[in-house]
């Protein structure tokens, strides 16, 4: 190893150090995002609903946002709906661009689940429909 890249590594491993993260030999240190708290769920009418990750594959991608509701006397899923997709940049990390549900609240006289995201943009389910409008 030549003398600039020996010391380029070491100042790397000072700095990694200096930062008080936790080192393993096996590991680098992450910067992902830890997800926040999920939004509490509501119920109403007998029905409870809650924001819900869903896993990539041919009908979910990753963290869009997703709302389920469930019948609670027999914990039956009645349905998801996609709330709002992220789309990602694929130059980016994938944590930094996810974006969570914060907030559930029934409105609109039982009408209306409104959603609001962790950035603040709001949406409205239709509980009868569960069309989904921007707010």
């Amino acid at each position: 190893m030549n003398r600039r890249r020996t010391i380029a590594v070491l100042v790397g491993a000072l700095t990694v150090l200096a930062s008080g993260a936790p080192v393993s030999a096996n590991e680098a240190p992450s910067k992902k995002r830890a997800a926040p708290p999920p939004a509490p769920s509501i119920v109403a009418r007998g029905v409870r609903y809650q924001a819900v990750e869903r896993g990539e594959d041919a009908t979910h991608d990753g963290h869009a946002g997703y709302v389920a509701a469930t019948r609670i006397a027999t914990g039956r899923e009645l349905w998801v709906v996609r709330v709002y997709a992220v789309h990602y940049d694929p130059n980016k990390e994938t944590d930094v661009q996810d974006l969570f549900i914060a907030a559930l609240k029934i409105v609109n006289r039982g009408r209306t689940l409104q959603v609001t995201d962790e950035r603040g943009g709001q949406y409205g389910i239709n509980l009868k429909t569960r069309a989904v409008t921007k707010l």
